[in-house]
């Protein structure tokens, strides 16, 4: 019944939080979107990096438009690396976009951490 809940604790997530220029709204919505009708490339992505699930998220009751992308992989050095990297036309349209319509790091105050404490850091 939990054979695959072992599997599944060596998964990470891993949240990114940038501001968004405001013009550039519209273009991030627009390239998400596209994202989710080539998810066959997203996966090859995925393959690439050892990424199993991505989900972004854009706020606007901050003031600022702010992008929340998490990403849930086994090893996020790895899958940034295999991003920075690729020559997958995907790839390079991403960091391509997201370099143009991100303007830097969002802020979050956080609020609440525990781990239990045999938990791998």
């Amino acid at each position: 019944m939990f054979s695959g809940f072992a599997e599944m604790l060596r998964y990470v997530i891993r949240l990114a939080i940038s501001t968004v220029h405001p013009d550039k709204v519209d273009l991030l919505m627009a390239w998400l979107a596209e994202l989710q009708l080539r998810a066959d490339e997203v996966r090859e992505t995925f393959r690439q990096g050892g990424v199993t699930h991505e989900q972004a998220y854009l706020l606007r009751a901050t003031g600022e438009p702010t992008l929340v992308y998490a990403t849930e992989a086994k090893n996020h050095h790895r899958a940034r690396e295999a991003l920075r990297s690729s020559r997958l036309p995907i790839d390079l349209e991403h960091n391509a976009v997201l370099g143009y319509t991100l303007a830097g790091p969002g802020r979050a105050e956080l609020l609440y951490d525990v781990r239990a404490p045999d938990s791998a850091a």
